[in-house]
């Protein structure tokens, strides 16, 4: 959306200019009210579907409505208790990251967060104002799909919040342009998630459970 700002230079003007949309939306888990999250308007059933996943209530979806700015999801609380046996080249993990770069929102606003999964050889690829989301709208995409997530690749830090959901998720492999945190670290360690940070221009730091990532 335009907003009327003020941009300095060598002086204050008023120019308009493109600020990244955020509403306030709630989603309902069986009935009950899960959260009040804000985000960006697009591709809400896939935040719906992604929330109730990443945030651990279940790993099956049976339906999701929208209505206005409220997402009603349906789903089974069944979990799968062990982190797949998965290994990917380094390769594949440098060309998930090299796709984030695409965000048409990001490139004018600067005020997006990217993730992004490969899911055998497709690539799904979401945004967001909160980089939480957009794991979420991600992940939920993926689960609509019926699919398994072999990578997620994200443009924010690995926290402990961004694994938490990858861990529910059941995603092996986390990759970011960015850092990890100590706490991030823990969790992918105790979890079996192999957690790759600083990805860039063919360079990264490998964390957690190297064993998944083949250099040939």
């Amino acid at each position: 959306m335009f907003r009327r700002v003020h941009c300095y230079t060598e002086e204050f003007k008023e120019v308009d200019d493109f600020v990244a949309n955020e509403i306030l939306v709630k989603i309902f888990g069986n009935g009950e009210l899960l959260a009040s999250l804000y985000c960006s308007p697009s591709s809400l059933r896939e935040l719906g579907a992604g929330y109730v996943v990443c945030e651990g209530y279940g790993r099956e979806v049976s339906k999701v409505e929208v209505s206005g700015k409220n997402i009603f999801v349906s789903y089974i609380p069944r979990f799968t208790s062990k982190m797949p046996d998965f290994r990917v080249e380094i390769g594949d993990v440098f060309e998930l990251m090299s796709k984030l770069s695409t965000s048409e929102v990001w490139k004018i606003t600067g005020g997006t967060h990217s993730a992004a999964i490969k899911s055998g050889d497709d690539v799904y690829i979401y945004e967001d104002v909160s980089r939480s989301c957009a794991v979420d709208k991600v992940v939920g995409r993926t689960i609509l799909d019926k699919r398994f997530g072999e990578i997620l690749a994200v443009t924010c830090r690995l926290s402990e919040v961004i694994v938490h959901k990858a861990v529910n998720a059941k995603i092996p492999i986390i990759v970011s342009k960015s850092t990890v945190t100590s706490a991030g670290m823990d969790l992918a360690q105790e979890n079996g998630v192999t957690l790759i940070g600083l990805a860039r221009a063919g360079h990264a730091k490998i964390y957690t459970h190297p064993w998944r990532i083949k250099l040939k």
